[in-house]
């Protein structure tokens, strides 16, 4: 579903000024990068989700004696989660104008944060971490009475999956509203405040169902919020940095023999 979200909502950001787009991009590129992005999200979902983890001995314990419950906040919601906030970087005004260059990288940039980036590295710690879910009793003997428990996902309680993305989407969210969304007037924070808020909360809740729901314990959600939230945060900063690049706001200063770029 990851490759598919991703696949769609591209084609969605390029939708709108699309010969700004065409003349600062290259089509063999775009779709290099664009392919490598859905074939890490489908690498992501069909494979690593579903393997064992890689290790007979975790690096971290826990008390697994907690009761299996049903998810509060199931994955599945994640992805119109992550749909609307793409949605808004693409459609809101940016520093150039509306559904432009700058819209489309940051809404590719949202995407390969949220569902290649971000997942990938949840799963490639989990797998090296192998700290058995707080549920992890009660899942087991519930798969041998014959339920159907995923017995691999129990032993990848650190960190976070989804505290991890949520924070990671509501981090990077927050980066291009207040600072790709301008506004001429200070008033402007009345609105992106809450805005903000708003995804930061849901990111909380969602944490907090993570733990109720013997999933994961504290540490397990803060680590991967934090997680979620640095890795958007480089990936959007990237993303500006490309933006100057291919925009031509950029200087190349030569002193001696030092190459100085500035952006």
């Amino acid at each position: 579903m990851a490759t598919l979200v991703i696949t769609l909502l591209m084609a969605a950001a390029s939708y709108g000024d699309f010969a700004d787009i065409a003349a600062h991009t290259s089509l063999r590129n775009e779709a290099l990068e664009l392919g490598a992005a859905a074939a890490v999200a489908a690498v992501t979902e069909f494979y690593l989700s579903k393997s064992p983890v890689w290790t007979d001995h975790p690096l971290l314990r826990t008390n697994t004696h907690g009761i299996y419950k049903s998810e509060t906040v199931s994955d599945v919601w994640l992805y119109p989660l992550g749909l609307a906030m793409a949605s808004g970087i693409g459609f809101m005004p940016n520093r150039s104008g509306t559904m432009n260059f700058e819209a489309y990288t940051h809404a590719k940039g949202f995407l390969e944060s949220s569902f290649a980036v971000i997942p990938i590295v949840n799963e490639i710690v989990k797998h090296a971490v192998g700290k058995k879910r707080p549920n992890y009793d009660s899942g087991i003997n519930l798969h041998n009475e014959g339920e159907n428990i995923d017995v691999n996902d129990l032993s990848k309680s650190f960190y976070s999956g989804q505290a991890s993305i949520s924070f990671g989407m509501a981090t990077y969210f927050s980066l291009f509203l207040f600072r790709n969304v301008e506004n001429d007037c200070s008033q402007s924070l009345v609105w992106k405040t809450p805005l903000s808020l708003a995804t930061f909360a849901v990111a909380t809740y969602i944490s907090y169902t993570r733990v109720h729901d013997n999933l994961h314990e504290p540490v397990d959600v803060i680590v991967g919020g934090l997680a979620g939230a640095a890795i958007a945060t480089g990936i959007y900063f990237l993303h500006e940095k490309r933006l100057l690049i291919r925009k031509g706001k950029t200087a190349i200063v030569i002193s001696g023999n030092t190459v100085v770029l500035i952006f």
